[in-house]
This record gives structure tokens, C-alpha cells and sequence, in this order.
């Protein structure tokens, strides 16, 4: 289906006519060449490298019946003197919305696996940590010993809508992770052996070089390995090829899968790696060391401009960041998102030069970590990403070893990034198998450890709440869908659910769906609406401003003017005032269709809330502030317009601040110079952070989501590469 769009002209008020254009947002070039060009797509597991190569060895017409596993411990007391060990399972064979999902068709709980208790006689030992990793395969055996024969030989199941047999292999395609867990997982010996990275042979004293590639481990290589260790006459002999690979003496539970490998299968953890890894631990620690060497002043400035940023819909606000002693994984990623915008003020290059190197490192850290985000990747957005990665790389080696003696960057959570291209291309996007789905598993397992155990032998009382949870889910999900049956479009939608205004009903569609007010006001009559703005310069001549923007854009859209004369409106007229906007776009990730929640209101929580936008004009896309939403009425049609002030004014030539911490500057024109727009022409929201130091000056949050952040690359470079 084709897309609506109006197109205005910021300078005169002008629109141009409607047009229709077709998927005018989309970032790919395929269609500009179709049958010249051909670029592959990532999104789920099928799309990717290791599905169709087990497809391929399967036997003819056999199908592969993939699964996602994840296993980790968590803390089921308040102390954490009780633990737990759950094992969840998803079916990779499901598309991620269901698969990722808290339903019926989300991860399960297929297993718990004990807790070796520390024993401080022997807590350090090797021998120790032997014992307790073959611990954990003995119990994993005993969860997939159902499957490891069908692994092999498959089995034939019957569909029970069309009745067709099939022939299905379990397999084993993806493992889910922490570092900590990987290693459990592939038998490795971790951060403190010779070859830390469970997926391949680089040595411990490369971690953070990423300049060049190592062997990939195979089950095949590491299972020779361990076979060879065991002929060995004595256990010094045995211990030297074991550590010449970073092995322990374990036969591996995954081994016994067929097409399986269990190096393969583990994969790349953006939570760990990243938001509580190399950005938590390491990037966000380096930068508040940095903080305090200014002193106090900059800590309360840090806060303060945190405080100042703009509010956004999934995204937390922060009054203050610098004392903040707990932070989720969440947390950290948001913090991480809108840390230049609060910072790159308080350090520069000549007053604080290893400062200033941590926030370009931290900029390339962001392009990485938001390319590692995409919902969909493609072979340009991989190229990019493997760029970005590079610089990244690059920049990192200029601070390592800068402020500390002890500071170590060469450490396995950095060195993983190295494969998580190779992972995409290999398993689909990280979204498959980041963690954080399963570890928010985590919370009704504790609830049932305090509300539904005796908190003795608790497993067997945890994992029989845990079904009981799943039927009721079943039984609801069975309800909802009959209740959804009954009625006659279950498709329609109130958009009136809007939290902070009474008074909200009487939602207004634009027409095409693409634009939806709600939070409706009185009407109010010109009048009365120019004496309450009385002392805002943005409503002077309003009246007159809309007259004139009507009678160019009703004969724009081919609409007659009202008995063939000009408009002119009398301060009897009224207008009507929404407060709340649905913006639907189109994202330029994945091309669905997402929704952004705007507000244009003097009091939202309290405070008064004017969002950002992007607006389509004949001149490009510019972005703007709105002011006043409103709907009037001229001959019986009612359109829909913004009151908004532009931020397309000159900002001179780029700074080399800009430049180096890729900050895309704009700048607002007069409070006075607004204009009116339709609001078809909004593309989407957008969330500005203002330069403190400049009055005037906004930078362009590109952070907020993989939309945004292709979205600003293509307006200001032409390309994905920075």
C-alpha cells in the first residue's frame, strides 16, 4: 500500500501536494537496481548461516527443530544465601515477538541444575573447579538425555491441523549466556587461562586486539583434545595439553548432540558484554573517575544536565547518575544512550586530553553497540558495523593503561565483540540470544521462592509453580483469543489511552492512520486563545498566520476555498486544542510500523512537555518543536495542524567537538518565527538535547533507537558509515 504524505514549506507555510510515494522511508537500494543488486537480510535464526547449514546435512525431507538454551544462577533469597539454577528453553523455530515473549510461546523452564556449594578448603583449586564443571554436564546430561538419541536419528511427528508427517532433528543451535556460563559450557577454564574466549584460541595477552583473527574452537578439535589428555602417562602431562587449549578434563554433555557444536552454538551476550560489561564495568566507572578528578562542580554539573534531558517513552530519566550505587542492565543502556549529550561539555581536548579520549571511545563504543541493536541487518549494515567496530578498537588502545598502573583492558568481555559479527551472519541478530529475556525469567522465580515454598528442598516446590503458571497462561491465552472472536473488529484501537490528562476522549485520525490526536480540550475561540498566549511571542498574529497558511494549502491539496474568496477568520471562530499525538512510521531497521508517543502539553507530570519533531518538507526533512496542536474547520472539513517552532536555522561551520564525538548540532530560530504545518507531515518524534553552553543549540539524541540511529546517518552522511 502506498503512504500519504504532506510536504510543506518551512520558510512560507506553503504545502505542496499531496502525493503518494511508496515507502518513501526505506533505506534499502534494492529496488533503485532491482535484478543489478542483490543484499542479503538477517533477522531471525532461518535467515541465517548455521540453520541452512544444518539443513543441508539433514537427511532429504527432513526438517531441523531448533532450540535456544540458557542456563545461569541467580539469587533466590533476599541475601542470597539460597540459589538457583534454572535452564530455559525457547524454540528458535518461532519468530522472535512470540519466542522472546512472557506467553505461552515464550521461554520455559526445562531443568535446574544444582549448586555446587564453595568449599574453602578447596575453593581456588583446580581440581575443585574440575569437579564442579563436571557437576554441571552430569546434571545437563540428565536434561537432554530425551533428545540426544533424536538428535541423531529424528523423529516423525504429525501435524495436527493439516495431519502431514514430518521428519524433525532436535537440534541444539543456540547456547545463551554469560561469559561465566560459557565457559561452564564449553569446558574452558576462563578469564585466568592461557586461551580465555570459549569460541576461539586467542591468547589471554590479545584480549583487546582486535586487529586480527584466531582458530575457532570445534567440538570435534576439543573433544581430540581431552581424548588425548587421558592417554597421558601422568596427570603434569595430561594438565599441559589440557592448558595449551584452555580445556578441562571434562567430556562435554554437547558433544553427544548431533549437528551440533557447541562452540558454534554460543553466542555473542550484548547485556553482559556491553551494558553491565565493558560499559558498566569498565567505560562508565573510567568516565566517573574522570568526574571526581575535576572535583565536585563537575559531578553536580553531570547530574544537573542528566536531569535537564528530554523525557522519552521507554527510556528512563535520571535526576542523578554520579552516586547512583545500583543499576540494572536497563539502566546502564539508557545511561550509556544519553552520557555524550550530558558530558562533552564538562571535558576538552586541551585541558583534559585522556578525558577527552574517553568520551570519543565511549561515542565509538555507542556506534557499536547500536549496530549490534538492529532488529534486521543486512550486508551493508554489517560492513558498517565491522567498521565501527575497527575505529572502536582503534580508539580504545589510546586509553588503555591511562589513568591506572592496575587498569587492565585486556579483559574477555572486550575481546567478545570480535565475534559478534561473525554471529549474525552465523545465528541471525543479537536479539536471538541476549540473555535478557531469559533473565527477566528470573523475577516470578523468585516471587514463587518466597510466596509458594517452605524454603526447604525448594526446586521441586519452585518448578511445580512454575507449571502451574504456565496452564493458567494457557488457559487465559485459550480465553482471550475466544473473547477477541466475539467481537465484531478486534482490531480497532482506543487512542484516548493517554495517562495525564482528564477530560480525553474524541480521538481524531488524520485520514490516513498515520497521524492520531488525543487529549482533546474545549474549543476555545480565537479570542479567547490570543489573550491566554498573550505574553508567548509563538502566538503573536496567530490568526492572521493560519488565515494565510490555510489559503495556500487548501488550493495545494486541490481543495476550493470556500465560495472561491480568501479565508479570513474573525476572533469569534474556535479552534480546538489536542494535547497528545500517535505518530505511526515506518521504521528504517526492519520497515514496520512503530508508534511514537508525543505530547504537546503545558503540564505532564507536572511539568510542561513539548516534544520534538521531524517534519517532511518540499526542502527535506527539518526538525521542529511543537508548540500547539489544534484542529479547525473551514466548510464542514476539519484539518488537523501544529502550531511548531523550527530548529533549522544556521549552526556555521561544524565544530571539531562535533566532528569528533559525531554530535549533530541544530539550532531554533526565534520564538516568534513559528509556523504552521499539517501534521501529516510529521515523520516521527524526535528527542533533542540542548548544548548547555550555547543557548539556541540543540544536538539530535540518535541514541534513542536503532530507528533513529540509521534514520540521522542517512540525513547527514548519505550512508551507514560514520
Amino acid at each position: 500500500m502506498d503512504d500519504i504524505k504532506v510536504e510543506y514549506h518551512p520558510s512560507s507555510g506553503r504545502a505542496a501536494s499531496i502525493k503518494h510515494v511508496h515507502h518513501l522511508e526505506r533505506t534499502t537500494s534494492l529496488t533503485q537496481s532491482l535484478g543489478l543488486l542483490f543484499g542479503q537480510f538477517f533477522d531471525e535464526p532461518w535467515t541465517a548461516k548455521d540453520f541452512w547449514d544444518i539443513q543441508s546435512k539433514l537427511p532429504e525431507g527432513a526438517k531441523p527443530f531448533c532450540f535456544i538454551l540458557y542456563a545461569d544462577k541467580t539469587k533466590l533469597s533476599s541475601f542470597g544465601s539460597t540459589k538457583g539454577y534454572p535452564v530455559v528453553a525457547r524454540c528458535a523455530n518461532l519468530p522472535v515477538d512470540i519466542r522472546n515473549s512472557r506467553g505461552v510461546g515464550g521461554g520455559r523452564v526445562v531443568g535446574w541444575l544444582p549448586v555446587v556449594p564453595e568449599d574453602e578448603a578447596h575453593k581456588g583449586k583446580t581440581t575443585f573447579a574440575n569437579f564442579k564443571n563436571i557437576v554441571w554436564h552430569e546434571a545437563f546430561l540428565k536434561i537432554l538425555e530425551s533428545i540426544e538419541p533424536l538428535s541423531k536419528t529424528g523423529y516423525w511427528h504429525e501435524d495436527i491441523i493439516d495431519h502431514i508427517q514430518r521428519h524433525l532433528f532436535p537440534i541444539m543451535l543456540i547456547l545463551s549466556a554469560d561469559y561465566e556460563e560459557q565457559c561452564a559450557m564449553a569446558s574452558t577454564r576462563g578469564g585466568k587461562s592461557k586461551f580465555p574466549c570459549p569460541v576461539c584460541l586467542v591468547p589471554k595477552t590479545k584480549l583487546s586486539d582486535h586487529s586480527q583473527k584466531y582458530d575457532i574452537r570445534t567440538s570435534v578439535k576439543s573433544e581430540a583434545t581431552v581424548r588425548n589428555a587421558n592417554f597421558q602417562p601422568t596427570e603434569a602431562e595430561k594438565e599441559e595439553i589440557l592448558k595449551s587449549q584452555g580445556l578441562r578434563p571434562v567430556n562435554n554433555v554437547f558433544w553427544k548432540l548431533g549437528y551440533s557444536d557447541v562452540h558454534c552454538a554460543l553466542s555473542w551476550d550484548r547485556l553482559h558484554a556491553h551494558h553491565t560489561g565493558l560499559w558498566g564495568h569498565h567505560l562508565w566507572k573510567e568516565l566517573i573517575f574522570w568526574i571526581y578528578q575535576l572535583g565536585r562542580p563537575a559531578a553536580i554539573q553531570l547530574d544537573d544536565q542528566f536531569k535537564k534531558m528530554p523525557r522519552w517513552r521507554n527510556l528512563n530519566h535520571f535526576d542523578n547518575v554520579v552516586s547512583l550505587e545500583f543499576a540494572d542492565a536497563t539502566k546502564h543502556e539508557d545511561i550509556s544512550k544519553m552520557v555524550l549529550f550530558c558530558a562533552h561539555n564538562i571535558f576538552d581536548a586541551g585541558s583534559n586530553k585522556l578525558a577527552y579520549t574517553l568520551l570519543r571511545c565511549i561515542h565509538h563504543y555507542l556506534n557499536v553497540d547500536m549496530y549490534t541493536a538492529l532488529e534486521v541487518h543486512t550486508t551493508e549494515t554489517i560492513a558498517a558495523g565491522r567498521d565501527a567496530l575497527k575505529i572502536f578498537s582503534q580508539t580504545m588502545d589510546a586509553i588503555e593503561g591511562t589513568r591506572e598502573k592496575d587498569k587492565d583492558w585486556n579483559f574477555p568481555k572486550k575481546h567478545t565483540n570480535i565475534h559478534v559479527f561473525d554471529d549474525i551472519e552465523a545465528k541471525g541478530v543479537t536479539r536471538n540470544y541476549n540473555t535478557k529475556p531469559n533473565e527477566q525469567l528470573h523475577g516470578p522465580l523468585k516471587d514463587s521462592y518466597q510466596l509458594r515454598t517452605n524454603f526447604k528442598d525448594v526446586a521441586e516446590q519452585i518448578l511445580r509453580a512454575d507449571h502451574w503458571c504456565y496452564v493458567s497462561k494457557y488457559i487465559r491465552q485459550n480465553i482471550t483469543a475466544f473473547d477477541d472472536s466475539l467481537r465484531p473488529d478486534p482490531t480497532i484501537q482506543d487512542v484516548n489511552d493517554v495517562d495525564d490528562i482528564t477530560n480525553a476522549s474524541g480521538p481524531v485520525n488524520d485520514g490516513t492512520g498515520h497521524v492520531l490526536l488525543g487529549s482533546i480540550r474545549p474549543s476555545v475561540t480565537f479570542q479567547a486563545l490570543e489573550q491566554l498566549q498573550k505574553d508567548d511571542v509563538a502566538f503573536n498574529g496567530f490568526r492572521i498566520k493560519l488565515a494565510n497558511f490555510l489559503n495556500n494549502f487548501l488550493p495545494s491539496i486541490n481543495v476550493p476555498l470556500p465560495g472561491g474568496r480568501h479565508i479570513k477568520l474573525s476572533t469569534a471562530d474556535k479552534i480546538t486544542e489536542y494535547r497528545f499525538l500517535k505518530v505511526n512510521y515506518e521504521s528504517f531497521v526492519d520497515w514496520r510500523q512503530y508508534t511514537d508517543y508525543l505530547r504537546c502539553s503545558p503540564k505532564f507530570y507536572n511539568h510542561p512537555r513539548y516534544d520534538c519533531v521531524l517534519l517532511q518538507t518540499t526542502n527535506g526533512a527539518i526538525f521542529a518543536r511543537l508548540v500547539f496542536v489544534f484542529t479547525c474547520s473551514i466548510d464542514n472539513a476539519t484539518y488537523l495542524l501544529a502550531l511548531v517552532q523550527p530548529y533549522d536555522a544556521p549552526t556555521g561551520q561544524r565544530r571539531c567537538k562535533d566532528k569528533d564525538l559525531q554530535l549533530w548540532r541544530l539550532h531554533s530560530k526565534l520564538r516568534s518565527a513559528t509556523e504552521i504545518v499539517p501534521v501529516q507531515s510529521i515523520i516521527r518524534g524526535a528527542a533533542l538535547a540542548q548544548d548547555y553552553d550555547n543557548p539556541g543549540d540543540f544536538f539530535v539524541i540518535d541514541t534513542i533507537d536503532t530507528d533513529w540511529f540509521l534514520r540521522i546517518k542517512k540525513i547527514w552522511n548519505g550512508s551507514l558509515h560514520s
